[in-house]
Order: structure tokens, then C-alpha cells, then sequence
């Protein structure tokens, strides 16, 4: 009977040190979503800007920037008719879709995040910032600042 106690007595406490030696795992790192946020949350200028697969930097486009916020709201300068000031933007249904304004755009960035290109396909609809009547698929390719 002293012999089952001793090793009941030393079986618990193993437990005990085993349960406590197991710390908290559950901080991995950031999140999927942390470390897209941390890539478009910055400053951008445009390189080039396509509508219709027609290049049109220099002549609505060449003095554009946009900055995404990691509140997720984002302002921009000399991007009208397609974004005029600022507003919000969120993630779509995977993390390589942005909302933005109310426009669904796909993002792509290069290997070390110093380049984005925005894809959408504006509808002519008037939607936050943008103005009606504005149809086409555009590109913007820009590089962080």
C-alpha cells in the first residue's frame, strides 16, 4: 500500500511538471492578415497606369500617390477621375483582394513588398470617390516611397 501511494504521489507530480512545462503556444507570429496589412500599409507613387491597356501616366496619372493606413483608411493625391481625397479600404475574400472605396482590386506584390500593382475593372457606376460614367479595366503599377 506505501508502494502504490509513493507512486500514485510520484505519477501526479510528474503530471503536474509536465502540465506546467507546457507554456502557451499560440503566439506563432503575426497573422496572414498582419503581415499583407504590414506590406500595403505604406505610401505609393505611381511608376505606370494602364486603362484599356492603354498607358495613361503622363496624362491623368504622373504625379499620383495613395497611402494605405493600417487603420485601413488610404488618401490619395492627383488621382482623379478614380480616386479624388481618401476613404476607407479593407480586405475582400482572400487577402490578395482589396476594398477599396467600395471597389474590388486585386493586389499582387513583388518579393520584397517595394512594388504593388492595383487591377480593377471600373464598372461606370458612381461609387465613393469615383465619378460615373468611367468604364474599363485599369492597372496601376506603383513602387513604395
Amino acid at each position: 500500500m506505501k508502494n502504490l501511494r509513493y507512486l500514485l504521489s510520484i505519477t501526479l507530480l510528474l503530471g503536474a511538471l509536465m502540465m506546467i512545462g507546457c507554456g502557451d503556444d499560440d503566439d506563432d507570429g503575426p497573422s496572414a492578415e498582419e503581415l499583407q496589412l504590414q506590406m500595403i500599409a505604406k505610401s505609393w507613387v505611381a511608376q505606370t497606369v494602364t486603362f484599356d491597356e492603354t498607358d495613361v501616366t503622363d496624362a491623368s496619372f504622373s504625379n499620383f500617390s495613395i497611402t494605405f493606413g493600417t487603420d485601413k483608411t488610404f488618401s490619395a493625391s492627383n488621382g482623379e477621375p478614380i480616386f479624388t481625397g481618401g476613404g476607407l479600404w479593407d480586405f475582400g475574400s482572400t487577402l490578395d483582394v482589396i476594398i477599396v472605396d467600395g471597389v474590388t482590386m486585386t493586389t499582387v506584390f513583388n518579393a520584397d513588398a517595394s512594388a504593388l500593382q492595383l487591377t480593377f475593372t471600373a464598372t461606370g457606376e458612381s461609387i465613393g470617390s469615383r465619378k460615373s460614367g468611367l468604364t474599363g479595366d485599369y492597372v496601376f503599377n506603383l513602387l513604395a516611397q
